[in-house]
């Protein structure tokens, strides 16, 4: 492994990304993915070894309250996790939210093991899903298809 690099998504990498195997992650890439690129590009990165996309972090901004920032997506290749990659990914998005104004970052997850992960780099459980209503989207997409745990950092 080489030396990895964290930086902005680009064009190219954001074209690395719709063509990668993300799983467990959904198969949405060209709905998603691409689009994350394409509206919130200043809070999207990735790490690149060799020219080659390892991982990425996909947010946002909360578009009402800039002090929410809402980080969507933490994808690490398999061969390249516990390497900390993943903590490098999620302390440069933590930094470039912080930067524009925000003072929380907020994620969803139905994993134990993602929870204690989030957990291990100061996140708190928070399971009051009800500021999302049954319209949301959010909770729609999770609802009835798995246990969503929400946490909370201040950054």
């Amino acid at each position: 492994m080489g030396e990895i690099i964290i930086q902005e998504i680009n064009d190219v990498t954001a074209l690395q990304i719709a063509e990668m195997d993300c799983s467990p992650l959904p198969k949405e890439r060209d709905s998603i993915y691409l689009n994350f690129y394409r509206l919130f590009r200043d809070t999207c990165l990735v790490a690149v070894n060799d020219g080659e996309v390892v991982g990425f972090a996909l947010g946002m901004i909360d578009q009402t309250s800039t002090s929410h920032a809402y980080l969507n997506y933490l994808f690490v290749k398999e061969n390249y996790r516990k390497t900390g990659i993943g903590k490098r990914l999620l302390e440069q998005f933590e930094i470039a939210t912080s930067k524009k104004g925000c003072k929380f970052v907020t994620l969803l997850t139905g994993k134990n093991e993602n929870i204690e992960y989030y957990q291990r780099q100061g996140y708190e459980k928070n399971n009051d899903l009800d500021q999302f209503s049954q319209k949301d989207a959010v909770y729609d997409y999770y609802y009835n298809t798995k246990k969503v745990s929400l946490l909370i950092k201040r950054v």
